[in-house]
């Protein structure tokens, strides 16, 4: 608690997930968003995403999508991949923002090509609904794959994909 109170944006972000699960402290949503923000405006892009959580979500705050984007928007411009892909779910349906899917693709992909699984399967899964880029697709969906094999929501965008292109072995 000292070090945040002092200022220090991990300790910050720490201390929001501790009200927001109420671990070692009383649950506290209001106070998880005090500490989330305090991070957040320090610059730490992991609270950013989990601050702009908060408001997509209505938790500890009214809910509201444009200031969620608001904050997802400055996680994923640090390069978080995290940040980018909830930034790109954003402009996948239009919540907060005007629906764009090539801008969710643009922030998919980023988040994809940094390695982290769930925008591998979020780029893959979008070229598969949309029937494009299916090859590109499964790509994307091994490379998830390999780092989590049993994933259940990998495996269905990979039968999808699959379905797709029409091979089902």
């Amino acid at each position: 608690r000292k070090a945040a109170e002092h200022g220090f944006p991990q300790a910050q972000l720490n201390l929001g997930f501790l009200y927001e699960k109420g671990k070692g402290v009383a649950q506290d949503y209001n106070e998880a968003v005090k500490w989330f923000r305090k991070a957040a405006e320090n610059g730490d892009p992991a609270a950013q995403l989990n601050l702009g959580l908060m408001y997509e979500q209505g938790t500890g705050v009214a809910r509201d999508s444009k200031e969620a984007v608001k904050w997802y928007r400055k996680s994923a411009a640090q390069g978080y991949a995290k940040g980018e892909l909830y930034l790109g779910r954003m402009y996948e349906p239009g919540k907060g923002v005007t629906q764009d899917e090539e801008e969710a693709a643009k922030w998919y992909l980023k988040s994809a090509e940094q390695g982290y699984a769930d925008g591998q399967d979020a780029i893959a899964w979008l070229y598969a609904r949309r029937e494009i880029r299916l090859t590109e697709g499964l790509r994307w969906i091994d490379k998830a794959l390999a780092s989590s094999p049993e994933n259940a929501t990998f495996l269905d965008t990979k039968g999808w994909l699959l379905f797709k292109m029409c091979r089902y072995s």
